[in-house]
């Protein structure tokens, strides 16, 4: 029985972690069901069951929101973590984090806007991201003269019209107030706008309740911009 012991150990402490783990998941769970609750937000759990079938972008939801602005504007918040599939053998899917807001709220022209803090990205950084909102690639930068002192340090916007520069002056406010709190790399926020609707989108999974409800605020507010 001793030579068993080191394994029992082994496995009692793999037993321990995996519950803890899943208690920790549960209480931030219920915390941001609460948190949604006292601001009359709609909201959804455990939309990441562990079934083959599910396809692989709904495998690592976090939670899901829902409401309606007082203008009558649906809107949704869909936050995802960090998540590793095994397809077997060497292939292995690698679902990264990211939190996004969506509105119903529709826009006279496309842009697209995004803080930043002062680095140039790589134009295969710049595909995959304008590919991820599934705005075009093609789409211009706005030179920087166009922009407010304000904005053109810290954003870079994209559009086929001169307006987004008078739209990007609006939002600087808020993208400041954003940049203060998540600074650095991985958490810029980005901010785009077409006829069909507008998307706020950060690739940090806001995870905590807090986070969750800050997040979404900064979204509100901005959709009420335009």
């Amino acid at each position: 029985m001793l030579e068993y012991l080191p394994v029992l150990v082994i496995l009692g402490g793999l037993g321990a972690m995996a519950y803890f783990m899943i208690k920790s998941g549960k209480d931030a769970d219920q915390k941001r069901k609460t948190a949604a609750e006292e601001k009359g937000w709609q909201y959804e759990n455990d939309l990441s069951p562990v079934v083959v079938s599910t396809p692989d972008d709904e495998r690592n939801i976090s939670y899901r929101l829902a409401g309606k602005t007082e203008q009558g504007v649906n809107w949704k918040v869909t936050c995802r973590h960090l998540k590793k599939i095994d397809k077997g053998g060497d292939l292995k899917v690698e679902l990264l984090p990211s939190t996004e807001f969506e509105a119903d709220k529709v826009c006279g022209y496309s842009f697209l806007i995004m803080a930043h803090e002062g680095i140039t990205l790589p134009d295969f950084v710049l595909a995959e991201i304008f590919k991820k909102l599934k705005f075009p690639v093609d789409t211009p930068r706005l030179a920087a003269n166009l922009l407010p002192d304000q904005v053109s340090g810290h954003c870079a916007v994209y559009s086929e019209t001169s307006e987004a520069a008078d739209l990007a002056a609006k939002v600087a406010q808020h993208l400041t107030v954003w940049r203060n709190k998540y600074s650095g790399k991985g958490n810029e926020l980005v901010l785009l706008g077409d006829p069909q609707g507008i998307k706020v989108r950060t690739e940090r999974g806001m995870e905590k309740a807090e986070e969750m409800i800050y997040f979404t605020e900064i979204a509100l507010n901005l959709s009420q911009v335009f």
